[in-house]
């Protein structure tokens, strides 16, 4: 009998299976280039540069699969540092079509480190990426169980958030909306699934 992989290491801990280490060959010039690039444009401003998503566990597909960055500034971002961020998310997969899009998720420091984030940017960060540039501070978080605090924290605005894109959605003119929303449903599903599995054993 095939045992499933439960995603939980041996005292029911998340196991984060994400490391620089797994980056396929194809994918290295693009997230060399992605960091050189944003700690070129904010110099001295970012505090570190976290991967997640397929590259970061080995199994991206060439030209299909986004480069998933979460980004900690030293300070909350400004007006003109949002309008680099989107003319970077734009731009970037138009130099590198390797990816089909670059997602940049924004925090600050601060943020980050607000007891209140204990079941978001804190888990995010230990469990769901890892430091690919600058200073690391999932190495000062606590490892994590599977809760339904973490599902809501990530996810608790699935209800709105959908309602919002499937007008997007039905449109069709949105490119790689579907992909979005997939992604979405399925991470709130994944905690959840883990947490059902916990609380069963």
């Amino acid at each position: 009998m095939i045992q499933l992989d439960n995603g939980l290491d041996e005292h029911g801990y998340i196991r984060n299976v994400y490391s620089p280490l797994n980056i396929q060959d194809e994918f290295k010039i693009v997230v060399d280039a992605a960091v050189n690039e944003l700690t070129t444009k904010f110099p001295d401003q970012i505090d570190g540069i976290y991967l997640y998503g397929s590259i970061g566990r080995g199994n991206a597909v060439l030209c299909k699969s986004d480069l998933d960055l979460s980004v900690v500034l030293k300070h909350p971002q400004n007006n003109v540092q949002r309008q680099v961020f989107r003319g970077m998310a734009d731009d970037f997969p138009r130099r590198y079509t390797q990816v089909s899009k670059i997602d940049l998720d924004i925090g600050h420091v601060d943020e980050v480190l607000q007891a209140d984030e204990y079941y978001r940017w804190q888990f995010w960060l230990k469990h769901c990426c890892c430091c690919i540039w600058g200073n690391d501070l999932s190495k000062g978080f606590e490892s994590q169980k599977p809760s339904y605090n973490i599902a809501m924290a990530l996810n608790g605005d699935l209800f709105k958030f959908t309602e919002q894109m499937i007008p997007k959605l039905l449109s069709g003119k949105e490119q790689g909306i579907e992909k979005v929303i997939g992604k979405k449903l399925l991470r709130t599903a994944t905690i959840l699934s883990l947490n059902m599995t916990l609380v069963g054993t």
